[in-house]
């Protein structure tokens, strides 16, 4: 089955899991399965994706789609059935049966009288010569519609099939009484026969659907209302959908959602002969959020009311919740009721329900004009119910709030649109956030009031990847507040939060902010908490150490004022902190923690944050084939929240972790992609980690010149950032590689010492290995190999405090090639093929392939031992491209001596040809990395 299908199946692992298992039971025995769910539920998806999967693994399928217009059309489904058999097998039926098949399926003249039984023997006899050839799978949708003829022929097959490897697969509707397919194999197949209910998608699933089939996206808050409406019914949440797109303009959060006309004709005939009152009671239940049994009890005539209903099967009571039969018919008489009817129910709610964001809700639903008061209580609702990890939710009231709030209360109107924005940012609808702040800059308000939206825009321009805007905002923000020493806190805060193109004005900022927040009687927790993380952060990017008395404290003020959005809390930023001081393994539990918090909370603007450590964390470890999967997770949650910095963050994590696995092609495409695109924002943060990647691509090639000028711009990014941690500075460690290799060991020197003493300080074992790692080399390419191998020596040692398998296979491929050039071939060995088996595990083919390289080079060179110092000098003059005169000359021999030497050479070496002597005695013995 391919992605793009897979992709639609969102939220369905377990089926498709389990019809994973079916298809490839290896027995030969039928079995069957049998998928339930209500219309819409995906159990036609499913059944397709089975038969992706079947065709795929090269099994014979043999499907019908059944529909109630088929059902009394006779042997319709079997001429579906047989549809894709080629007519060659057909040929093979015994004259009676191909003549019954072909009556029955109209492919002759059906005069001929057929008996059922003939047809169902001839079925049968088909399965048992296709199963000859491979499983075979029986796929019927909808199988209760299946016409009865049919049915019947493919229950006497399959009752007749012991023995043979025969997958069968139905799907009917979760009301709909057994089929006789269904029953023959209830009976025939026993325990091999599962039966599964396909229950409602959880809300993830049902957004990623949205995202994927339904284009372009529509505002978040508009999709969180379709996916509530819809009950994890996708194909109702489409329906929903395409109908939003139909009108003019899109709903408000006090207007129905418009009704597909399938959905109108569904509730006309099941409401078809109730009474007003009853009618009135059915809406009653469809539009409280939790219509208990007392609340319908409490109506004149619910008790017999509800009785009636049960026994038709229109409602049922489930742990005291009255709920509607279906979702479809919920949410039919939901959007069909009028708005005189809406605003009535809406009204008695109000006044039934006991929960005071509820009340506020269908205050608010129930009478559409302007009104102070109801504003009041759909703001109060409104934070109560985000406090309590419903933004979702809590959007919806605020949104309300701003409707009912009077044009001409501006402050109130403002304020009430920034906490609109900002949980609609934390939902992940970026740009309606952005369009909110903007507006309220564009209203007469206060001056502190455009100052939030400054701050906010901040906010959303940082997860854009424009750091400098982002800053901008907030030092715009500040030349706006005089008096309110608490809004002054929160913008140096947020400086110190975004500035990642500068860590010393971002530490300055965050200096500034805890300066102003200790001469307050009261500070506020949540901005002492953005200040002293941003402090942490950029003390630890400027080559300082993680203080833990630091980062506890903050997490305690986290606990005080938990940030809304589980990005911006210092919990989540714990990961990155670890992982930039090399303790990976706690660096992985944190995030991994921050990314379930993010998904409790349904804050999926805080999932890309969440994930986007995580890649680089899994790389170091060296699971690279899970790293990738989770950067490709990185880039859709980014896409699907437009959060552009993260996105390039994806794309870089693809591009290094592509140059590790060997893919150099791809990962050049997703370097220069990220680059462009974080050039565009001029985020230097970003824009050195693509030139940085490059620069490793190059190196991989064995191109350290074109190397050298990538690096060196992605290293002049990091003094123009600051950054002095040597964990965060991968363009210098790869540009000393680089200039070990071109040669010019003095400047290589210099870096070298300056990240070596920078990683002593941090006392960082992985990254001072493979700062010991570089004195190595750059030993060697200065001739001085004792030294370099005592360099060697200390870098395992530090592994072995903390070993990350690539940097450590890296560090035992210089030892081989250090070895062989002190002639210890059989220690070399041992360490070229340490280093293989080291990249081998981790599936880095492009550097195992870089080993055998070497390997095959070091067997060459050992052969050269056996040349005379004659020979040699010969050998170096052709390899120099000197003709046999020439090398004669330069050598004071004569041309026929030469000529000698060249066949006693080819004859030691075991080659034929002067093309085959460079690779014979490895061109040289300079070092290679």
């Amino acid at each position: 089955m391919d992605s793009d299908a897979l992709r639609r199946l969102w939220g369905r692992a377990e089926e498709v899991d389990a019809l994973h298992d079916l298809l490839h039971d290896d027995v030969d025995h039928p079995s069957g399965m049998v998928l339930h769910g209500d219309g819409g539920i995906g159990r036609t998806a499913l059944w397709w994706a089975a038969v992706d999967m079947a065709e795929a693994a090269g099994h014979r399928v043999l499907r019908v789609r059944a529909s109630v217009a088929d059902e009394l059309l006779a042997f319709a489904g079997l001429a579906d059935l047989l549809d894709g058999v080629d007519e060659e097998v057909l040929a093979c039926l015994p004259a009676p049966q191909r003549r019954a098949v072909d009556s029955v399926t109209l492919r002759t003249d059906p005069s001929i009288d057929v008996e059922p039984r003939t047809v169902g023997t001839a079925l049968s006899t088909l399965l048992r010569m296709l199963c000859a050839g491979g499983p075979v799978l029986v796929a019927v949708d909808d199988e209760p519609w299946l016409d009865r003829p049919t049915a019947d022929a493919l229950s006497f097959a399959l009752r007749r099939i012991d023995h043979h490897a025969v997958r069968v697969l139905l799907t009917a509707p979760a009301t709909a009484p057994p089929g006789r397919v269904r029953q023959t194999l209830v009976d025939a197949f026993g325990t091999r026969l599962h039966e599964r209910t396909i229950g409602p998608l959880d809300a993830d699933s049902m957004r990623r659907i949205l995202a994927e089939l339904d284009r372009p996206s529509l505002p978040r808050t508009l999709v969180e209302r379709l996916v509530a409406a819809a009950g994890g019914h996708p194909l109702l949440a489409l329906e929903l959908a395409r109908g939003v797109r139909m009108l003019d303009r899109l709903p408000r959060a006090d207007e129905p959602l418009p009704l597909p006309a399938r959905l109108r004709d569904l509730v006309a005939a099941r409401v078809e002969g109730l009474e007003e009152s009853d009618r009135a009671l059915l809406r009653l239940i469809a539009f409280a959020s939790r219509p208990t049994v007392d609340l319908v009890l409490a109506q004149a005539g619910g008790a017999a009311t509800l009785d009636a209903w049960e026994a038709a099967g229109l409602t049922t009571v489930d742990r005291g919740v009255v709920k509607l039969a279906n979702q479809m018919l919920a949410v039919a008489v939901r959007e069909g009721a009028t708005g005189p009817q809406r605003r009535a129910t809406h009204a008695a709610l109000a006044t039934l329900v006991p929960e005071v964001e509820q009340q506020a809700r269908h205050m608010a639903l129930a009478d559409s004009r302007p009104d102070g008061a109801v504003a009041d209580a759909l703001e109060r609702a409104a934070t109560a119910t985000a406090a309590r990890g419903s933004p979702s939710a809590a959007a919806e009231l605020a949104a309300l709030a701003v409707a009912r709030t009077p044009e001409t209360d501006h402050d109130d109107r403002a304020r009430r649109r920034l906490d609109f924005a900002a949980l609609c940012f934390r939902l992940g609808d970026t740009d309606e956030a952005v369009g909110l702040a903007r507006s309220v800059l564009g209203s007469p308000t206060t001056d502190d009031m455009h100052a939030r939206a400054l701050l906010l825009l901040g906010e959303v321009e940082f997860e854009n990847g424009i750091s400098e805007i982002a800053v901008a905002h907030c030092l715009s923000g500040l030349q706006l507040v005089t008096d309110d020493v608490g809004l002054q806190a929160r913008l140096h805060a947020q400086v110190a939060a975004v500035a990642t193109h500068d860590m010393t004005l971002a530490l300055g900022h965050a200096d500034r902010a805890m300066t102003l927040l200790a001469g307050m009687d009261e500070p506020d927790p949540a901005t002492a908490c953005m200040a002293l993380q941003g402090r942490i952060a950029a003390t630890l990017a400027l080559g300082g150490g993680l203080v833990m008395e630091d980062v506890e404290r903050a997490i305690l003020l986290e606990g005080k004022a938990p940030a809304p959005r589980v990005a911006d809390r210092p919990s989540a930023a714990l990961g990155a902190w670890l992982a930039w001081t090399d303790d990976v393994d706690g660096a992985k539990e944190a995030l991994e923690a921050t990314l379930q918090t993010a998904r409790d909370e349904g804050d999926e603007s805080s999932v890309p944050y969440a994930l986007s450590h995580l890649p680089l964390t899994l790389l170091r470890l060296g699971e690279l084939a899970e790293a990738r999967a989770v950067a490709e997770q990185v880039l859709e949650a980014a896409e699907a929240t437009a959060q552009d910095y993260q996105r390039c963050q994806a794309l870089w994590m693809l591009a290094i972790i592509d140059a590790h696995l060997g893919d150099l092609d791809g990962a050049t495409r997703e370097a220069e992609e990220c680059r462009v695109v974080a050039g565009a924002g001029e985020d230097p943060w970003v824009v050195r980690q693509a030139l940085s990647t490059m620069g490793f691509v190059e190196l991989s090639r064995g191109r350290p010149d074109a190397a050298v000028g990538h690096l060196r711009a992605a290293v002049e990014l990091e003094e123009r950032i600051g950054l002095r941690n040597p964990v965060l500075r991968r363009g210098a460690q790869l540009l000393a590689d680089a200039l070990v290799e071109v040669g010019d060991l003095t400047a290589a020197a210099v870096l070298i010492d300056d990240l070596a003493e920078a990683a002593d300080v941090l006392d960082t074992a992985p990254t001072q290995a493979v700062c010991r790692r570089l004195r190595a080399q750059l030993a060697a390419a200065d001739g001085r190999l004792e030294d370099a191998l005592d360099h060697l020596e200390e870098a395992r040692r530090y592994h072995a405090r903390r070993p990350f398998p690539f940097d450590e296979a890296r560090t035992m491929l210089v030892l081989g090639q250090v070895q062989r050039r002190r002639r210890q071939r059989g220690q070399a060995a041992a360490a070229l093929q340490h280093a293989r088996d080291g990249f081998a595990a981790i599936g880095a083919q492009g550097w195992v392939a870089r080993v055998d390289a070497e390997m095959v080079s070091s067997a060459g060179r050992s052969r050269t031992g056996a040349l005379t110092a004659a020979e040699r000098r010969v050998a170096d003059a052709l390899l120099a491209g000197a003709t046999v005169k020439e090398a004669a000359r330069r050598l004071h021999m004569s041309p026929k001596t030469v000529e000698v030497h060249i066949t006693r050479i080819y004859r030691k070496l075991g080659i034929r040809s002067r093309a085959q002597l460079g690779a014979a005695l490895g061109a040289a013995d300079t070092p290679s990395q």
